[in-house]
């Protein structure tokens, strides 16, 4: 680390190599992902972040709550280290991002792909083809449908959508500039996508809930990424995209329940050794609990949601934010996707922008088919398309109608 070095807990990079015993690490470390083999791996002491000022797993947090989305991030275990047989305190597992992270996340030959930092820093590989992929975004006009298109076969568009989502709405002030990092197989087919990264300045450690972080990057950030979103915002389906998915991943992994939930269970799986953390390193079990978690890091994740909406609102000068339910009848006919995203149960709600037209899409479960759609104000007679897109200027309660009866399992 740069700052987190000065901290008296150190940090430790484990590798295997075949100078030392075995060229390989040959367990499955975290349980939420299908690898069996590493090859390095990290005990990181939560970085910036101690538990004497923090949570001690705000990073960890802010990785585990997008690894449902198009983000790539290091997963995370909390552990408690003995070192030499002396208790050395508790410590976050987490993976090591360099090439053989990418080879163990998407099985890439290790010593054939371009791992990236800041504007163009090579760490594996070369930068060429990037630098090139992002003076075309900058330079030509995005609006062009051809050259939209040409990005799209070169740059991840969703996780690249993802990346901005994510570090803005957790107003992670010390990136673009600093904490970037992104990567591309060498073959054929193979895009850019980013990887979200050291993130400990994010969630409130030193923001604010009201802090407008999506201005901050479209009109103070220098960064090649920034002037590269600014360029792609102006081709109207990237631009409709990238604020529908910000709407869908506040309706869904950015609720305050369920950053709550999660950030309840990290404090809790760390909570019985935390005493003899603290006592080693110094600090008090109350100030963490009732000031770093409660005070700062919940009252940021209970609050943050109305402001990055009434930001994207007021930066892209939409109209207004609207109610828009979704139900099914009958019961457990069917399913909706509405943009990006499938709720798991109905009647549902989320909050959209009035100037953004919105896809709902129903689906019907076995032995259902689908009849057609109603709703109180915009579709009022039914309407019997699977798919409709609308700008939805009014709170309105949509409806899909299904017929049939569930399908019995038959041997």
């Amino acid at each position: 680390g740069g700052w987190s070095r000065t901290q008296p807990q150190k940090s430790f990079r484990l590798l295997a190599k075949g100078r030392y015993g075995e060229p390989s690490l040959d367990y499955r470390l975290f349980p939420d992902k299908e690898i069996y083999s590493f090859k390095r791996f990290i005990l990181r002491t939560s970085g910036n972040e101690t538990a004497q000022s923090g949570t001690f797993f705000r990073d960890a947090l802010m990785h585990k709550l997008v690894e449902d989305t198009h983000n790539d991030y290091q997963d995370y275990a909390p552990v408690v280290t003995y070192l030499n047989g002396q208790f050395w305190g508790i410590y976050n597992m987490r993976e090591k991002i360099g090439r053989y992270y990418l080879a163990e996340n998407y099985g890439v030959n290790p010593d054939s792909v371009d791992l990236l930092e800041f504007d163009g820093a090579v760490i594996e590989g070369s930068n060429d083809d990037f630098i090139d992929l992002a003076t075309v975004i900058i330079t030509q006009n995005m609006a062009v449908a051809a050259n939209y298109q040409a990005v799209e076969a070169r740059l991840d568009i969703p996780n690249f959508c993802d990346h901005f989502i994510t570090q803005t709405f957790y107003i992670n002030w010390d990136w673009p500039q600093n904490n970037i990092k992104y990567w591309r197989a060498q073959q054929p087919g193979w895009k850019w996508r980013y990887i979200v990264t050291d993130m400990d300045f994010g969630l409130g450690m030193g923001g604010s809930v009201n802090d407008n972080d999506i201005e901050r990057v479209l009109t103070q950030s220098n960064t090649a990424h920034a002037l590269m979103l600014n360029a792609l915002l102006n081709n109207t389906t990237f631009h409709d995209y990238f604020i529908n998915r910000y709407a869908d991943l506040i309706n869904t992994i950015f609720t305050a329940k369920n950053m709550r939930n999660l950030a309840y269970a990290y404090r809790d799986s760390i909570m019985g050794d935390m005493p003899d953390h603290l006592n080693l390193w110094g600090g008090d079990v109350n100030t963490w609990q009732l000031v770093n978690i409660e005070g700062n890091l919940v009252s940021f994740l209970n609050n943050r949601q109305g402001p990055a909406r009434d930001h994207i609102e007021q930066y892209f000068n939409l109209n207004k934010q609207v109610d828009v339910t979704l139900n099914v009848y009958p019961e457990g006919a069917g399913t909706i996707r509405i943009s990006t995203i499938v709720p798991d149960s109905f009647p549902w709600t989320g909050v959209y922008f009035d100037g953004v037209p919105v896809t709902i899409t129903a689906n019907p479960n076995p032995g259902f088919q689908f009849s057609f759609w109603q709703s109180i104000n915009l579709v009022p007679a039914p309407n019997t398309n699977a798919s409709i897109t609308m700008n939805i200027d009014t709170n309105d309660a949509f409806t899909a109608y299904f017929l049939g009866s569930p399908d019995t399992p038959r041997v």
